[in-house]
Protein backbone atom coordinates (compact mmCIF):
# COMPACT_ATOMS: atom_id res chain seq x y z
CA UNK A 1 0.00 0.00 0.00
CA UNK A 2 2.62 2.49 0.93
CA UNK A 3 4.53 1.47 -2.50
CA UNK A 4 1.17 2.23 -3.59
CA UNK A 5 0.70 5.66 -2.15
CA UNK A 6 4.12 6.93 -2.59
CA UNK A 7 4.34 6.03 -6.32
CA UNK A 8 0.94 7.90 -6.93
CA UNK A 9 2.10 11.06 -4.96
CA UNK A 10 5.39 11.21 -6.89
CA UNK A 11 3.51 10.59 -10.39
CA UNK A 12 0.12 12.28 -9.55
CA UNK A 13 -0.39 14.29 -6.15
CA UNK A 14 2.79 16.82 -6.84
CA UNK A 15 2.33 17.48 -10.51
CA UNK A 16 -1.58 17.89 -10.24
CA UNK A 17 -1.39 20.14 -6.47
CA UNK A 18 2.41 20.71 -5.50
CA UNK A 19 4.60 19.28 -3.22
CA UNK A 20 4.13 21.92 -0.86
CA UNK A 21 0.72 21.05 -1.61
CA UNK A 22 -0.15 25.05 -2.44
CA UNK A 23 -1.98 24.20 -5.50
CA UNK A 24 -4.82 21.63 -3.11
CA UNK A 25 -8.76 22.57 -3.83
CA UNK A 26 -8.74 23.57 -0.44
CA UNK A 27 -6.07 26.10 -1.15
CA UNK A 28 -7.95 27.31 -4.27
CA UNK A 29 -11.15 27.83 -2.29
CA UNK A 30 -9.70 29.71 0.45
CA UNK A 31 -7.80 32.46 -2.31
CA UNK A 32 -9.08 35.77 -1.63
CA UNK A 33 -10.09 36.30 -5.33
CA UNK A 34 -11.74 32.10 -5.40
CA UNK A 35 -15.77 32.90 -5.82
CA UNK A 36 -16.57 29.38 -4.38
CA UNK A 37 -17.11 30.59 -0.52
CA UNK A 38 -18.22 33.84 -0.04
CA UNK A 39 -15.82 36.94 1.32
CA UNK A 40 -17.90 37.04 4.65
CA UNK A 41 -16.99 33.34 5.41
CA UNK A 42 -13.35 33.90 4.53
CA UNK A 43 -12.46 36.94 6.76
CA UNK A 44 -14.44 34.12 9.34
CA UNK A 45 -12.17 31.31 8.43
CA UNK A 46 -8.73 33.54 7.71
CA UNK A 47 -9.77 34.89 11.54
CA UNK A 48 -10.18 31.94 12.96
CA UNK A 49 -6.58 30.51 11.46
CA UNK A 50 -5.05 33.67 12.83
CA UNK A 51 -6.19 33.18 16.21
CA UNK A 52 -6.03 29.37 16.39
CA UNK A 53 -2.97 29.08 14.61
CA UNK A 54 -0.95 32.43 14.13
CA UNK A 55 -1.00 31.97 10.72
CA UNK A 56 -1.68 35.34 9.09
CA UNK A 57 -3.48 34.84 5.42
CA UNK A 58 -3.88 38.44 4.02
CA UNK A 59 -7.63 39.74 3.59
CA UNK A 60 -8.61 41.64 0.16
CA UNK A 61 -6.10 43.05 -2.31
CA UNK A 62 -2.52 41.00 -3.01
CA UNK A 63 0.17 42.21 -4.79
CA UNK A 64 -0.69 39.86 -7.38
CA UNK A 65 -3.55 37.79 -8.38
CA UNK A 66 -2.02 34.45 -7.87
CA UNK A 67 0.82 34.98 -5.33
CA UNK A 68 2.94 32.12 -4.34
CA UNK A 69 3.29 33.50 -0.63
CA UNK A 70 -0.09 33.53 -0.10
CA UNK A 71 -0.47 29.95 -1.81
CA UNK A 72 1.98 28.70 1.01
CA UNK A 73 0.70 30.79 3.77
CA UNK A 74 -3.54 28.85 3.06
CA UNK A 75 -1.54 25.31 2.56
CA UNK A 76 0.32 25.51 5.84
CA UNK A 77 -3.17 26.98 7.64
CA UNK A 78 -4.92 24.00 5.99
CA UNK A 79 -1.92 21.22 7.31
CA UNK A 80 -2.63 22.53 10.47
CA UNK A 81 -6.28 22.41 10.11
CA UNK A 82 -6.17 18.73 9.03
CA UNK A 83 -3.88 18.05 11.94
CA UNK A 84 -5.81 19.69 14.57
CA UNK A 85 -8.89 17.51 13.35
CA UNK A 86 -6.94 14.11 13.59
CA UNK A 87 -5.32 14.70 17.33
CA UNK A 88 -8.55 15.66 18.17
CA UNK A 89 -10.12 12.55 17.90
CA UNK A 90 -12.53 14.27 15.46
CA UNK A 91 -14.92 11.37 14.31
CA UNK A 92 -16.97 13.55 12.07
CA UNK A 93 -17.58 10.16 9.20
CA UNK A 94 -18.33 13.11 6.47
CA UNK A 95 -14.98 14.45 6.90
CA UNK A 96 -13.29 10.97 7.34
CA UNK A 97 -15.10 9.72 4.15
CA UNK A 98 -14.17 12.19 1.75
CA UNK A 99 -10.63 11.69 3.23
CA UNK A 100 -10.83 8.10 2.63
CA UNK A 101 -12.02 8.46 -0.82
CA UNK A 102 -9.43 10.43 -1.72
CA UNK A 103 -6.35 8.39 -0.54
CA UNK A 104 -8.55 5.21 -2.63
CA UNK A 105 -8.36 6.75 -6.05
CA UNK A 106 -5.10 8.64 -5.21
CA UNK A 107 -3.39 4.21 -4.10
CA UNK A 108 -5.44 2.88 -6.75
CA UNK A 109 -3.61 5.24 -9.35
CA UNK A 110 -0.21 3.92 -7.78
CA UNK A 111 -1.18 0.18 -8.50
CA UNK A 112 -2.34 1.34 -11.70
CA UNK A 113 0.82 2.19 -12.41
CA UNK A 114 2.47 -1.40 -11.46
CA UNK A 115 -0.13 -2.84 -12.91
CA UNK A 116 0.32 -1.31 -16.64
CA UNK A 117 4.04 -2.28 -16.29
CA UNK A 118 3.21 -5.83 -15.60
CA UNK A 119 1.01 -6.06 -18.38
CA UNK A 120 3.93 -4.14 -20.85
CA UNK A 121 6.01 -7.02 -19.60
CA UNK A 122 3.62 -9.71 -20.61
CA UNK A 123 3.02 -7.78 -23.95
CA UNK A 124 7.25 -7.64 -24.53
CA UNK A 125 7.23 -11.49 -23.05
CA UNK A 126 4.50 -13.06 -25.41
CA UNK A 127 5.85 -10.75 -28.60
CA UNK A 128 9.53 -12.62 -27.87
CA UNK A 129 8.30 -15.98 -27.36
CA UNK A 130 6.11 -16.76 -29.92
CA UNK A 131 2.83 -16.72 -27.99
CA UNK A 132 0.18 -15.52 -31.12
CA UNK A 133 -2.85 -14.76 -29.51
CA UNK A 134 -1.97 -13.70 -25.87
CA UNK A 135 -0.17 -10.40 -27.06
CA UNK A 136 -3.86 -9.30 -28.47
CA UNK A 137 -5.66 -10.01 -24.95
CA UNK A 138 -2.61 -8.25 -23.13
CA UNK A 139 -3.19 -5.51 -25.56
CA UNK A 140 -6.90 -5.12 -25.08
CA UNK A 141 -6.33 -4.93 -20.92
CA UNK A 142 -3.56 -2.64 -21.19
CA UNK A 143 -6.37 -0.40 -22.72
CA UNK A 144 -8.60 -0.95 -20.46
CA UNK A 145 -6.24 -0.23 -17.78
CA UNK A 146 -5.29 3.22 -19.24
CA UNK A 147 -9.01 4.09 -19.33
CA UNK A 148 -9.34 3.31 -15.68
CA UNK A 149 -6.56 5.39 -14.99
CA UNK A 150 -8.01 7.78 -16.78
CA UNK A 151 -10.75 7.74 -14.97
CA UNK A 152 -9.17 7.72 -11.52
CA UNK A 153 -7.36 11.06 -12.71
CA UNK A 154 -10.88 12.74 -12.76
CA UNK A 155 -12.35 10.38 -9.57
CA UNK A 156 -8.98 12.16 -7.88
CA UNK A 157 -9.67 15.42 -8.21
CA UNK A 158 -13.57 15.17 -7.78
CA UNK A 159 -12.68 13.47 -3.88
CA UNK A 160 -9.82 16.03 -3.51
CA UNK A 161 -12.66 18.87 -4.11
CA UNK A 162 -15.18 17.38 -2.35
CA UNK A 163 -13.27 16.92 0.88
CA UNK A 164 -11.20 20.47 0.72
CA UNK A 165 -15.21 21.61 0.52
CA UNK A 166 -16.46 19.59 3.49
CA UNK A 167 -12.93 20.17 5.78
CA UNK A 168 -13.38 24.01 5.26
CA UNK A 169 -16.92 23.47 6.29
CA UNK A 170 -16.78 21.54 9.21
CA UNK A 171 -13.59 23.38 9.96
CA UNK A 172 -15.70 26.95 9.88
CA UNK A 173 -18.95 25.33 11.80
CA UNK A 174 -17.29 23.11 14.14
CA UNK A 175 -13.68 23.96 15.22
Amino acid sequence: RNLFRSTSKLIFQIPFFKEDESYMPTTNYLLWDNEFFSKEKKKRIYSKILNKYGVNIPIGHVKKKDDPAVRKKIAEAVRLIRVDFRKKGNNDSIVLDYNIQFGMYRNFLGGSIYSCLLIAGTILMNAFCSFTNEWISSILVIVVQVFLIAASIIALKIAASDYAKYLIDYFDTHM
